[in-house]
């Protein structure tokens, strides 16, 4: 299956059809449209650009200033109980 450079036409092309018949009975695919569609949305532009680019942005948690702030608090907090 060739993969489209625009991402919208791409999901139109490759995603499941929302209904499809499987061993005699019908199958309801729209939960998983669903859930690509919105994978698809996420992110500003230059996100999807790099996403589609194959270029990952890995989370890094320790580099998170939230996660900066809990550490200080933890810090002080043992202090003040050490004390």
């Amino acid at each position: 299956m060739n993969i489209d450079t625009n991402e919208i036409r791409d999901y139109l092309n490759r995603a499941p059809r929302k209904w499809e018949y499987r061993d005699g009975r019908m199958l309801n695919n729209t939960h998983a449209r669903l859930k690509w569609l919105s994978e698809i949305a996420i992110g500003s532009i230059d996100q999807r650009i790099n996403r589609r680019a194959g270029i990952s942005d890995p989370w890094l948690p320790w580099c998170n200033p939230g996660f900066k702030a809990m550490c200080r608090n933890q810090r002080k907090l043992l202090k003040k109980h050490r004390a």
